[in-house]
């Protein structure tokens, strides 16, 4: 007597009742080939497909960076002239000596945030060129319910120099609460 060793499953389609009977190995191909067109494909939010994105991280230096700025609103900028810096420079008092720059091959991208106390603090996180579009990333840091704080008008403020590039800068950033307790 010969044994069957057929690897298929049935299926049944309840309410007509209909039975199909597929093998494993179909089944199996059909859902990695199915996997595989999904993780393949990206959409956007319209539903169309989207081309990979050109990324490119840039290396950056901090030229300046305090706590004090006579800068009185949020202010996120760039610039590649060093007569424009160096005027909006003057509103900065850095901790340490500033920095300086080459304009001819650099310039310079800053964000200043005042706070209505001590304990809040700024970092550029990464500086990115995506697609055509340079994007500066930051964290602002906010002192924790457990912080003693100075009870002061602050303005944090960094200020980078990253590899010249033409086109606008776009600003993102992100805040967390430190915590001051041991």
């Amino acid at each position: 007597m010969q044994e069957n060793h057929s690897t298929s499953a049935s299926i049944f389609f309840h309410p007509n009742g209909i039975k199909q009977t597929y093998s494993i190995p179909g089944l199996l191909f059909a859902v990695l080939l199915f996997t595989s067109f999904l993780v393949g494909c990206q959409t956007s939010e319209s539903g169309t497909v989207l081309q990979d994105e050109y990324f490119e991280t840039f290396v950056f230096e901090t030229v300046a960076q305090g706590y004090r700025a006579t800068i009185t609103d949020t202010t996120e900028t760039d610039f590649r002239d060093a007569d424009e810096w160096n005027q909006f420079a003057t509103n900065l008092t850095p901790i340490g000596k500033m920095q300086e720059v080459d304009f001819e091959t650099m310039m310079v991208v800053v964000a200043v945030i005042p706070a209505t106390s001590g304990g809040y603090s700024i970092a550029f996180d990464s500086v990115d060129l995506i697609d055509e579009e340079l994007v500066a990333t930051y964290t602002i840091s906010t002192p924790g319910l457990d912080c003693m704080i100075i009870a002061a008008l602050t303005q944090p403020f960094q200020a980078i120099s990253v590899r010249k590039m033409d086109g606008d800068v776009v600003f993102k950033h992100s805040t967390i609460r430190d915590s001051c307790s041991l």
